[in-house]
């Protein structure tokens, strides 16, 4: 009863935790990349300070830098609290994929709504409302393009905006710990081809915050709800169909420690066909396949019934190029591993007896 109850406020405490961490980051977030697309359009001439007229490069290469630095910075910080999320469609995406179970998504759903409007609330608060307010960072359609191409654009770049959540966090690598700079690179480069278009929503969140501040909700807002939010379930897709493909199997040791061996330039390979060795690639395999592994003794840790550990030598099947200068080889490259299974249970029953 008292481990039930322990268990529950733990569960509640990690939830209360990660709804407040959500809607911090994501207020710091939008506040930053707001603000900093509401300083660039103070750069902008007399002529185009009319929120429809099109963007200038100089202010779409800082809006678009604004929002990915600021992505990337906070991701970052936020990355062990909560995930760094900041946006429903990524949070629904995550919850399909099954990373986030059903309470813990609806809550951060909520929760990234909230620091929208609360960032919203304080560009407004803190910079001169002459300047437009928070109007001329709310995420506008061109007139120069129609609601379902808006909808296609926002669709297609919320897709791209997930996917890469996907296989740079969700998917476990060396690189991991790199992941904020890869979404935040990924939200940079989508701000720079459709800030000029739809404004570059891509995110529930950043549309709702300025028009609910602003208590102005143009005819065309439900693009920025529905779009994100197919974008994402359309990365999860194609995610999904990738691991069902096994994808890790497609290009081998792009995480490995080691160079890839048995590769050949083509020179060579015209050398070897033109000689007449069109089999010189499987025998190489196969030369390669039963020289690869190296039997050796290796000392293992073992508990007694006392609790005190003692040390025993074992033979242990290793990739030769993990083998130690002290490595004893029972068996060498020449030798098949995989040989009888009588032989290796004797080796293993006279290394047993030997203790450290």
């Amino acid at each position: 009863m008292h481990l039930s109850l322990r268990e529950n406020a733990s569960q509640v405490k990690n939830h209360l935790t990660a709804v407040l961490g959500e809607i911090l980051g994501t207020a710091m977030f939008l506040f930053i990349a707001e603000g900093a697309a509401k300083t660039a359009n103070l750069a902008r001439t007399a002529s185009q300070s009319n929120t429809n007229a099109p963007l200038d490069s100089q202010t779409i290469m800082m809006i678009a830098t604004s929002f990915g630095l600021a992505l990337l910075v906070m991701a970052w910080m936020f990355y062990r609290i909560t995930g760094g999320l900041f946006n429903p469609a990524i949070t629904v995406a995550l919850w399909l994929t099954g990373v986030l179970t059903t309470v813990r998504a609806i809550m951060l759903f909520g929760a990234q709504l909230i620091g929208g409007i609360i960032a919203s609330a304080l560009v407004l608060g803190l910079t001169p409302a002459g300047s437009g307010g928070v109007d001329v960072v709310n995420t506008t359609v061109s007139d120069q393009i129609s609601y379902q191409q808006a909808f296609v654009l926002e669709f297609l770049g919320t897709s791209f905006l997930v996917f890469s959540v996907l296989m740079l966090a969700v998917e476990k690598h060396r690189a991991t710990y790199l992941a904020p700079v890869g979404i935040g690179l990924t939200l940079f480069t989508l701000h720079l081809f459709l800030v000029a278009w739809t404004g570059c929503s891509l995110n529930p969140a950043r549309s709702l915050g300025p028009a609910a501040v602003a208590g102005k909700f143009p005819q065309y807002h439900w693009i920025y709800w529905i779009a994100p939010l197919c974008g994402g379930v359309l990365s999860v897709m194609y995610f999904q169909l990738l691991k069902a493909l096994n994808y890790n199997s497609t290009v081998l040791d792009q995480d490995s420690d080691h160079e890839v061996g048995g590769l050949r330039p083509v020179h060579m390979r015209v050398y070897k066909f033109m000689a007449g060795h069109h089999d010189w690639e499987k025998e190489e395999s196969h030369h390669h396949k039963h020289k690869k592994f190296l039997t050796v003794l290796r000392h293992r840790k073992v508990m007694r019934h006392d609790g005190s550990f003692y040390y025993v030598q074992e033979p242990t099947v290793i990739n030769s190029d993990q083998r130690h200068p002290h490595d004893d080889v029972l068996e060498d490259d020449d030798m098949t591993v995989v040989g009888s299974r009588s032989s290796g249970h004797q080796m293993r029953q006279q290394a047993n007896t030997q203790s450290v």
